[in-house]
């Protein structure tokens, strides 16, 4: 015997008729009692879901931090190149007249000043070259170098445990000689080798030519270090 369709069999025949539709509409998904949809595979999200994070996200970041690195590796090039142009240029030593002290291919950081004392090693412009020279004498000193290649300054001889072997070596001018003022006295730590202040094509060292003072030995990494100049110039009774 038919009768009136009761409640719970009105809420089936909706659910049923609601099932069918969204199964037409292709959107794969599962209704749920609360309201929500549980998507499968190549569904569309419910209106006020969150966002998928995908990949998009990750290489936007990976993005953002490789470039955030290269524009620091670019201000801190630009900053060494400022600073080593402006107060600490970097020479490279290409002869061997500073051995046994420098060597030919060490690199040297220089510190600009016009501020020197004997038995510093400078560093000067000379015909378009960059020379490295160790300070043997300031203006108005004089020097004095024997026929065994001993030196002397203002009659005090020096101890010079950076020559290895003592020598006039290449030499033109006459002895003794004064350092004219607000020049600098230089020679190479290979005496015999070296062309310095003792010929009269290079001289004394005007301080408009001077580039700077050799601080540092960057290269090779096994000689790391500052260069300090001797106290073999002090300790025999001689003020630097």
């Amino acid at each position: 015997m038919k009768g009136k369709p009761n409640v719970l069999d009105a809420v089936n025949l909706k659910e049923t008729s609601r099932a069918t539709d969204l199964k037409k509409d292709g959107t794969n998904a599962e209704y749920k009692a609360s309201g929500a949809y549980t998507l499968n595979s190549g569904g569309a999200a419910p209106e006020g879901a969150p966002p998928k994070s995908g990949g998009r996200g990750q290489a936007a970041a990976l993005r953002d931090m490789i470039f955030s690195v290269l524009r620091a590796m670019v201000t801190l090039a630009a900053a060494v190149i400022v600073v080593s142009y402006l107060w600490m240029p970097i020479f490279r030593i290409v002869n061997f007249n500073m051995e046994p002290t420098l060597q030919d291919g060490n690199y040297v950081l220089a510190v600009k000043t016009s501020s020197f004392h004997r038995g510093d090693i400078a560093v000067f412009y000379f015909n378009n070259k960059i020379l490295v020279k160790r300070v043997i004498g300031l203006g108005g000193d004089v020097i004095n170098i024997g026929a065994d290649g001993a030196v002397t300054v203002n009659g005090v001889a020096l101890s010079e445990p950076y020559v290895s072997t003592k020598s006039v070596g290449k030499c033109d001018i006459q002895f003794p000689y004064t350092v004219p003022g607000n020049y600098l006295f230089v020679m190479g730590d290979n005496r015999e080798a070296s062309m310095d202040s003792r010929v009269s094509m290079i001289g004394p060292v005007g301080m408009e030519q001077v580039a700077g003072k050799a601080a540092v030995r960057l290269w090779p990494m096994s000689e790391f270090g500052i260069i300090n100049r001797t106290t073999a110039l002090t300790n025999r009774g001689l003020a630097s």
